[in-house]
């Protein structure tokens, strides 16, 4: 419960986006505040200003995107703008890629506030992100403000999504 407080500061800076050079592309963009888009939802998920707030308890929220087709690029990128409020002792907010069928986690966290960027590498292909909170209390989350999926076209006829 410490970090209530710290929540509503942290997506305040949760617009701010780094990618890895001027030559990168936006394959995927969401702004949760603005609805979930492509996002699918289970469990205790709930959006407004702050972004899609994923909250623990007896049926804790679960977001998972669309595919992401990211073939044709390189050095493809995922940054996510999320906070945590009130995790306990063995409790997460987590991030998972499944690359062509493959899961791989690419975080789990406790205490987060602010933006993290996941390097999926060349080529990853297809891309789906699953975004969960594991927690005994409604009033303890997982907010999600934005993702965004980045990659550098690997020659100049790849199309720009």
């Amino acid at each position: 419960m410490k970090n209530r407080l710290l929540a509503p500061a942290c997506t305040v800076l949760v617009l701010a986006f780094q990618t890895s050079s001027s030559l990168a592309a936006v394959l995927a963009e969401q702004v949760f505040s603005s609805g979930l888009g492509s996002y699918s939802a289970t469990g205790s998920v709930s959006t407004g200003s702050g972004g899609a707030r994923l909250a623990g308890g007896s049926n804790p929220g679960r977001l998972t995107s669309a595919a992401i087709d990211t073939t044709g690029h390189r050095q493809v990128k995922v940054t996510v703008n999320r906070s945590t409020t009130g995790l306990d002792l063995g409790e997460a907010g987590s991030i998972v890629a499944v690359v062509n069928g493959q899961s791989r986690s690419l975080e789990s966290v406790r205490s987060a506030c602010g933006a993290a960027t996941f390097d999926l590498g060349d080529n990853a292909g297809r891309v789906t992100l699953q975004f969960a909170v594991a927690a005994s209390s409604l009033l303890e989350s997982f907010t999600l403000a934005s993702v965004r999926v980045d990659g550098e076209p690997t020659s100049p006829e790849t199309p720009v999504r």
